[in-house]
């Protein structure tokens, strides 16, 4: 009995570090920042490795990162065609076509030159998000870091009052 009592500290400890872990307000805003920059890339199906590699890599709170990351995701399936059309004219590349018979009609003509040029465009594509996503990095990056900053202000000084 002790045994498993034990055991359910030690696991409900670990959940705690694990939840407070990068909890700075430094460190949550980069989180934060990140899960959005990381959840809106154009390339589908990989922003949940991606985020979890940057909460390793940089210490980070994973859930908080994760969490953005997930609640970001209609956004990233909104800025999909945009960051294709922008990384075309970025680029100056031909433009994707603008239908399925479109898509459909380059795959019987040259199915291995569709997806060559498919995946021209969508390394295009990751392009035009870099570059708009290193400017947007460092206004989320400070918006959150204040916000971040105000909320434990407040929190200090509630606690202050209290005692008082």
């Amino acid at each position: 009995m002790q045994f498993l009592q034990n055991t359910k500290q030690k696991l409900f400890t670990s959940l705690l570090i694990f939840l407070k872990a990068g909890s700075t307000p430094h460190k949550l805003s980069v989180a934060l920042t990140l899960g959005i920059i990381i959840g809106i890339i154009p390339l589908l199906g990989t922003t949940t490795l991606l985020c979890a590699i940057a909460a390793f890599v940089f210490g980070l709170n994973m859930p908080a990162l994760q969490l953005v990351n997930y609640l970001i995701f209609p956004l990233q399936l909104l800025l999909y065609i945009p960051f294709f059309s922008i990384g075309s004219k970025v680029f100056t590349s031909v433009p994707l076509p603008g239908s399925f018979e479109e898509v459909g009609l380059m795959m019987d003509k040259d199915v291995l030159g569709t997806i060559q040029h498919f995946w021209f465009a969508n390394l295009q594509a990751i392009g035009a998000w870099l570059i708009l996503s290193i400017p947007l990095y460092f206004i989320l990056y400070f918006l959150f870091l204040r916000i971040i900053q105000k909320i434990s202000l407040k929190r200090q000084f509630d606690k202050l009052f209290y005692i008082i």
